[in-house]
């Protein structure tokens, strides 16, 4: 589910690090701010497992948007956020419903001699009507900070990853 956002993620850590502040790159820079945004929706269909241990599908449909900004002089500021939108979960066994709610905002700052990134994500499956005193609801937060300096060395300011069944 996550691997293409995991995927540009790196992707953008990597061209943050390989940035070269000592370029010329007056040819590629914009004489005034430029941005650009795309939205998109894209149908969500996958298999997972709750805290029961029963398997669930998760189906419905996510929203995705992107927004870049081009200043004059060369730096850029890149956003991206994901959220669900109508998603639902059934367990394959029991047939107990869950909602299933998704939301993950990435930020990027190129802004030379170093830059900033910053990954965020909270999951959340929550079971509808439970009849037990189980742990069945599952969370899930994660949150990557990079910076990198002058020196295009990568430093971890902050990782943090909490799952939990509640």
């Amino acid at each position: 589910m996550r691997l293409p956002g995991l995927a540009c993620t790196t992707l953008l850590i990597a061209l943050l690090a390989c940035s070269d502040a000592s370029a010329p790159t007056d040819t590629l820079r914009p004489s005034f701010a430029e941005a650009q945004t795309i939205t998109f929706d894209f149908p969500v269909d996958y298999l997972m497992t709750s805290c029961t241990g029963e398997e669930v599908q998760v189906t419905g449909t996510y929203h995705f948007k992107s927004h870049e900004t081009v200043q004059p002089d060369g730096d850029v500021n890149f956003e991206i956020t994901q959220n669900s939108q109508n998603t639902q979960a059934v367990a394959l066994i029991t047939g107990a419903g869950y909602v299933a709610t998704d939301e993950f905002s990435e930020t990027v700052q190129d802004i030379p001699p170093g830059g900033t990134a910053k990954f965020e994500s909270d999951f959340h499956l929550v079971r509808s009507g439970e009849t037990t005193l189980l742990d069945d609801d599952f969370r899930l937060h994660s949150l990557f900070h990079v910076t990198v300096n002058a020196n295009g060395i990568i430093t971890v300011d902050k990782f943090d990853l909490r799952a939990e069944c509640t």
